[in-house]
């Protein structure tokens, strides 16, 4: 299927929408140069939102803000990092809402997922994942579910690329609604292996560096800890037997249950390429830890 705009209209240049009456959830973004993907994603949700807000990671060189402004977004300009995780505490921070709808300027909500977002946050619920869906020049298909809507009281977040919100001590873990989040595919070259690697590598190049500096550095929401949890210590301290061989070694059943006809949370692509990205990972940080 192809992408079909939400019913409302844009807002006029210049103008912010009139919240009334909209639904209590505050859109969080973060984003970088985005003046060709960041309309459709703002126009998937300005409609039904009541409150929307953008963190540009780094200097603005496009019209970004300009859009952003356009569709009335709160917006905050912030040193670059490279990656948008260490500037998602900030945005939770800056909502007004405690329901949290986290978005990307290269994905949009599908029919399905805008017309159950009201039910979905009466709902007496931490949050919920949602089929992470890839627009492949008009063609969408499933690629894995992802964590997009949570009450920001009931979660936590490492402001670390990767990282994604777990529920806090006491709450439920997240509850899964078969609708969909859509990321073009066409337009970010996750189809291309070769930009796969460029993009990713630098990305997991951040991810290294972020495990590798004092924990107290990193952006937190609504963690009580003092470090990393026990399992992610355990692999920042041994990178090569937990991280490569022994997250491998979990994709890889993950492949298996695939081909033989099991569903995963993962598609075989998605599989690989995640098998990819941990090895980099984990030897960059080994690298980076032993000074070889």
């Amino acid at each position: 299927m192809r992408f079909m705009p939400a019913k409302s209209t844009a807002p006029a240049n210049n103008t912010a929408p009139h919240h009334k009456g909209l639904l209590p959830i505050s859109v969080a973004m973060v984003i970088h140069n985005e003046e060709a993907l960041l309309e459709r994603a703002l126009l998937s949700v300005w409609d039904l939102v009541d409150d929307i807000v953008v963190i540009h990671d780094g200097p603005c060189t496009d019209r970004s803000l300009e859009i952003a402004k356009k569709y009335g977004a709160h917006i905050f300009v912030q040193p670059h990092v490279g990656a948008p995780e260490p500037h998602r505490p900030l945005s939770f921070r800056k909502a007004k809402h405690n329901w949290i709808l986290q978005m990307d300027a290269d994905e949009y909500l599908q029919d399905d997922f805008r017309q159950q977002l009201q039910g979905m946050i009466q709902e007496d619920v931490s949050g919920f994942t949602v089929n992470w869906m890839e627009d492949n020049q008009g063609t969408i298909t499933f690629n894995m579910v992802k964590e997009v809507l949570f009450r920001k009281d009931r979660v936590y977040f490492i402001g670390a690329p990767c990282e994604y919100v777990k529920p806090t001590a006491g709450n439920r873990p997240l509850e899964h609604r078969n609708v969909g989040l859509v990321n073009s595919a066409a337009v970010s070259n996750y189809a291309s292996w070769a930009k796969y690697r460029r993009r990713y590598g630098q990305l997991a190049t951040i991810q290294a560096e972020h495990y590798a500096m004092p924990f107290h550095e990193i952006n937190l929401w609504n963690y009580a800890e003092t470090g990393w949890d026990h399992n992610t210590q355990l692999k920042i301290d041994h990178p090569i037997l937990l991280g490569v061989v022994g997250m491998n070694v979990k994709y890889l059943l993950q492949v298996v249950k695939r081909l033989l006809g099991f569903s995963t949370a993962t598609t075989l692509t998605a599989s690989f390429h995640l098998m990819w990205y941990n090895s980099f990972l984990y030897w960059k940080l080994f690298t980076l830890t032993k000074r070889i």
